[in-house]
């Protein structure tokens, strides 16, 4: 049978949708196998792993962390995830904690949710798993100014309309968040003995 212009573009539009789906993106990257845990091409052994945490930001968060609880259920041990107002969905996780938070500004919800997941990475020990779920609007549900900025200057900038210039060097100028703190974890994980972490799962979709 063959199909119309505007079947066409359905079936392209539905198919680009279900590629960036976070549930089943996340599905595909992250199964285990009993003891043994596959994130894309790399293989954790759980008998070794003291914790799991779950942290994460992004408007189809949920839907990834959906899909890590799916997958390893109790064998979760915490874990914080940022969405957008209303980006939620049934039935409610059980072993992550959301925090629903401004987007495209920040809000008081963007900065409580960084702060419970930088907390939580700052508790890792040797031996614990972080997997980190990332996806668009990141950058605002995870807020921690800089020294010397406020979140009401983010917002401010956020809000502007001085172009991409000025949008990368509102980035630059967060808090470590993302980079630095991830840093010093690596640092202070390397005197405690090897920390399990997975940089991030990323999903495209906005």
């Amino acid at each position: 049978m063959r199909l119309s212009r505007v079947q066409q573009c359905e079936a392209i539009f539905r198919a680009g949708v279900a590629a960036v789906d976070g549930y089943a993106a996340v599905t595909k990257a992250l199964q285990r196998d009993g003891e043994w845990l596959r994130i894309g091409e790399e293989w954790f052994d759980l008998s070794t792993i003291r914790r799991v945490i779950v942290v994460g930001s992004g408007k189809a968060t949920w839907a990834m962390a959906a899909a890590v609880e799916a997958a390893l259920g109790e064998r979760i041990d915490g874990g914080v995830i940022s969405v957008k107002y209303g980006h939620t969905g049934s039935p409610a996780l059980e072993r992550i904690r959301v925090v629903e938070a401004g987007h495209p500004l920040p809000d008081d919800g963007s900065l409580q949710g960084a702060a419970e997941a930088l907390t939580l990475l700052d508790e890792c020990k040797a031996n614990d798993l972080v997997i980190g779920l990332l996806s668009g609007g990141a950058s605002a549900l995870w807020e921690q100014p800089a020294a010397g900025l406020t979140l009401a200057r983010s917002r401010s900038n956020a809000a502007g309309t001085a172009g991409i210039r000025r949008r990368h060097h509102r980035h630059e100028h967060r808090a470590p968040c993302a980079v630095g703190r991830q840093r010093r974890l690596r640092g202070s994980s390397r005197d405690a003995g090897p920390l399990q972490r997975v940089g991030a799962l990323r999903c495209a979709r906005r």
